[in-house]
C-alpha cells in the first residue's frame, strides 16, 4: 500500500520532531564542514535529521534563522 506516516502529524502528537537545526557563520571553511559532519553522524546514529542554515556572518540573517528553525519546531538548535 506505500502507506507513509505523516512526520508532522506524528511531531503533533509526539511534541518531538526528532529534528536539529545548525546555524552555521559560513560552508566554506573546512572546520565548520567536520564540525557539521561529526553533528550528523552523531544526530542519525541516534534517529535524528538534521537542517543546516548558513548565516553568512550576519547577525540579522542569525536571528531569521533562527526564528524559522524554531518555528520549524526543532528540538535543539546549535548556533
Amino acid at each position: 500500500y506505500n502507506y507513509r506516516p505523516n512526520f508532522t502529524a506524528l511531531s503533533l502528537r509526539s511534541n518531538k520532531t526528532r529534528t536539529i537545526g545548525i546555524i552555521i557563520p559560513q560552508l566554506v571553511h573546512e572546520f565548520f564542514s567536520l564540525v557539521i559532519r561529526g553533528i550528523e553522524d552523531h544526530a542519525y546514529a541516534n534517529g535524528y535529521n538534521v537542517i543546516i542554515a548558513s548565516s553568512h556572518e550576519s547577525y540579522e540573517r542569525e536571528v531569521i534563522d533562527s526564528q524559522a528553525l524554531i518555528n520549524g519546531r526543532v528540538d535543539g538548535l546549535l548556533a
